[in-house]
């Protein structure tokens, strides 16, 4: 049977400690001073355990964070930076949707035109189409011409 902390410091020890001390040849009153140790430094160590289980949840999150791969083609890890009609505005999601980039420019309706580029990689976004995000991506949204 496993005992917690609980329920032995709610066990009423005066039955027992009066049967010890008339039938055995213990220290009844040392015995009850060992079990408030006892449960003392339980507690203590309870209470250590909990911090340190703090502490190592919040390491294991900055460690979670520092060891984040390279940002690979369509995965989201973080926010990265976008320059939106030369505009700089945080992106938190891993592609960037013809609709979305509308939406980052400010224009609702019409036909536009779409552009990106991130490092040597440029081209167009049509719409219905959607593009893996690179952090300080610059994307160029424009009226499209009716010609």
């Amino acid at each position: 049977m496993k005992l917690d902390l609980e329920t032995v410091k709610s066990y009423d020890d005066n039955w027992w400690l009066s049967f010890l001390r008339e039938r055995s040849i213990f220290d009844v009153d040392n015995i009850k001073r060992h079990k408030d140790w006892l449960i003392k430094t339980v507690e203590e160590q309870q209470k250590e355990i909990e911090q340190l289980n703090k502490e190592n949840t919040e390491l294991k999150k900055k460690i979670a964070i520092y060891n984040l791969p390279q940002r690979k083609r369509g995965q989201y890890h973080h926010s990265c930076l976008l320059i939106v009609n030369g505009r700089n505005m945080v992106f938190n999601k891993a592609l960037l949707s013809y609709d979305e980039a509308l939406d980052l420019a400010g224009f609702k309706q019409g036909i536009y035109t779409v552009t990106f580029s991130a490092g040597t990689t440029k081209g167009s976004l049509l719409s219905g189409q959607s593009i893996p995000v690179l952090d300080g991506m610059v994307i160029n949204v424009s009226q499209a011409d009716n010609a």
